[in-house]
């Protein structure tokens, strides 16, 4: 995708990152048993939950609040209400997944899970990745090419300052 615009081409560069760790995460929890909790302070367990919890405090923080109270008002207001109407919807029931996995992904963090704790975190982390790619792409195939012919360079300037200073 040949994105012209600084907030677009960081949009996007964050989605190629959801879409690599959304795929670590299908695989080793796809892979795992749900009635067993595996070592999850083997190294490859613990940085993979790392990652996911570290990507998702800023996914749900950062980059969908940059998209929310900067982008989503100016397509709102280009007439993409509905595909902003669509993309909030995913945000809010991402949201509602990624809250109880990120207190899930504490307690693995402090090796305080239980195998019910296990079987609701590897549900949860399929479910989110999942959700989550579906989201991006939708974003990568209409929200991202419609912002970038939007946003005039002064605006496109403002918003990556913005985002850069988490403001």
């Amino acid at each position: 995708m040949e994105l012209q615009c600084h907030i677009t081409r960081r949009l996007h560069d964050e989605h190629e990152a959801v879409f690599s760790l959304n795929a670590r995460v299908q695989r080793a929890f796809a892979s795992a048993a749900a009635d067993s909790l595996p070592d999850l302070a083997a190294p490859a367990w613990s940085t993979l939950l790392r990652d996911l919890h570290a990507a998702l405090e800023f996914e749900i923080a950062g980059h969908f609040d940059i998209e929310e109270r900067a982008l989503f008002p100016l397509l709102i207001e280009a007439g993409a209400g509905d595909m902003v109407a669509i993309l909030d919807d995913e945000h809010k029931v991402i949201r509602a997944i990624a809250s109880p996995l990120i207190e899930l992904l504490r307690k693995a963090g402090n090796a305080g899970l239980t195998a019910t704790d296990w079987r609701s975190l590897r549900a949860l982390g399929l479910e989110l990745a999942e959700r989550l790619e579906a989201h991006a792409r939708k974003e990568e195939a209409a929200m991202l090419p419609a912002l970038d012919t939007l946003l005039d360079p002064e605006q496109d300037r403002e918003l990556i300052a913005a985002y850069a200073d988490g403001s």
